[in-house]
């Protein structure tokens, strides 16, 4: 089944900083660069952390407080307000994420910790980064392109006996919709969850038709309701 991974979209020409360098000078490069973040590396491109717009602003907020609060501020803080160099102000670990991960499996990084970008690694190297914008890309695809990946998709099967002449694709603005006949009732929700994880579809509509009503076995009734939750969950 295509799917792209994060190798395929993620920028390699990357703008990075180093601990020792002065914020000033980080966020100059930000600024000149139009990015979002700096990975920050070590001589050998080692990743070390990464610092971000949102550092920054954190410690502008930070240096803000009126110095009689300074010292309830956590001991974090209080060395972000104060931080001179990269390596004071930078986030440490970074969140990161292999050039071999799918991007569906990225969204979720992005989901889960709230990122905008990700440091993409390679044996603790950095190789590139990937933003939010990076995985969008997949979204831009043509409709010819997922027409043909849906039914290459479809003709693999996951087991299932479906051939093109068996199953009619047609995609518009993203959407597919399946037309045809498959032998089992079950076998539909399995198509439309086949088609719903190509990578750049938006959704499906599944008109197909069945020769055969199977659903009422229990075992086959729950694994079509396995696969199509499957489906639906892959595709946001």
């Amino acid at each position: 089944m295509p799917h792209h991974k994060v190798g395929d979209v993620m920028t390699t020409d990357v703008a990075t900083t180093t601990p020792i360098a002065a914020v000033k000078r980080a966020v100059d490069l930000m600024r000149t660069r139009q990015v979002n973040a700096l990975p920050v590396v070590d001589g050998d491109g080692r990743l070390l952390g990464i610092l971000s717009r949102a550092d920054v602003i954190a410690k502008q907020s930070d240096a803000a407080v009126d110095r009689p609060w300074r010292r309830k501020l956590r001991r974090r803080q209080r060395i972000r307000a104060h931080a001179r160099s990269v390596g004071e102000l930078m986030t440490s670990p970074a969140h990161t994420v292999a050039a071999d991960v799918t991007i569906a499996e990225a969204a979720q990084i992005f989901a889960r910790y709230r990122l905008n970008q990700l440091p993409v690694t390679e044996n603790g190297i950095l190789v590139g980064i990937v933003s939010r914008i990076d995985l969008m890309r997949t979204f831009l695809r043509s409709d010819t392109d997922l027409t043909h990946d849906v039914e290459d998709a479809l003709a693999r099967g996951f087991g299932i006996s479906i051939t093109p002449a068996t199953v009619r694709v047609s995609v518009l603005n993203g959407v597919v919709t399946l037309h045809g006949k498959l032998e089992t009732k079950s076998s539909l929700p399995i198509a439309a969850a086949v088609a719903r994880a190509v990578d750049g579809v938006v959704d499906v509509e599944c008109l197909l038709d069945f020769e055969r009503d199977d659903t009422h076995d229990p075992e086959v009734r729950l694994a079509a309701q396995d696969v199509t939750w499957q489906g639906g969950w892959s595709n946001r």
